[in-house]
């Protein structure tokens, strides 16, 4: 397996066709522990209220270990040294990381809420090419064509999830967190015109 520890204009056509090669194969794993965990097949239908489920599935197996050691490189999904997310800590007077089941817990999370953006938005995984530079995400493989979020990367919301939640479970931390943190939140969010989210502070939800 090809290790990236940055894309560039030389390798991200690669990075790109490895991380999508493996989209199927990671949805079909989760989907899979999900009914051994009693979740029905018939809801992980890739709709937007499939995510309630996914999330609750989500901060229900999410684990920080309290460790120093790094996994091998090998162990590890293809953007977690992309995305520093080895070195991605939540300090609460002790320095946590996510486990290697964790990691591509969120891997797998990740493909599933792309394919949503896909099969009922219309959207399309694509890089994230920019001539400015510094650019977030640059050269990475995301979801591309929405209306008011030109660039989205499944990953970053993943996290971001995992992240709220462990705030909102631990106060100690005095770590702000968001009530509309979850993944279906974060999905309409996406949706939703950025002057709205500027003065309400939320996202548009369906009626």
């Amino acid at each position: 397996m090809t290790i990236y520890k940055e894309l560039t204009k030389e390798n991200y056509k690669q990075y790109e066709k490895d991380y999508l090669a493996l989209k199927e194969e990671r949805i079909c794993s989760l989907i899979s522990k999900m009914i051994k965990a009693g979740f029905s097949e018939k809801e992980l239908n890739f709709s937007p209220e499939s995510l309630k489920l996914v999330n609750s599935y989500l901060n229900e197996n999410y684990v920080f270990t309290k460790t120093t050691t790094k996994p091998k490189l090998e162990d590890l999904p293809l953007w977690v040294f992309i995305e520093n997310v080895d070195g991605n800590y939540i300090d609460s007077g002790s320095h946590y990381r996510y486990s290697i089941e964790s990691l591509f817990l969120l891997d797998e999370i990740a493909y599933y809420l792309g394919e949503i953006f896909i099969r009922v938005n219309g959207y399309y995984w694509g890089v994230n090419i920019n001539s400015r530079p510094n650019v977030e995400y640059m050269y990475q493989t995301v979801i591309l064509g929405g209306k008011y979020w030109k660039v989205i990367n499944p990953i970053e919301m993943v996290i971001n999830t995992t992240k709220n939640h462990y705030f909102s479970e631990h106060p100690e931390t005095k770590q702000y967190y968001n009530e509309y943190g979850d993944l279906y939140s974060q999905y309409y969010l996406r949706l939703t015109p950025f002057e709205y989210v500027m003065e309400h502070k939320k996202p548009i939800f369906p009626e």
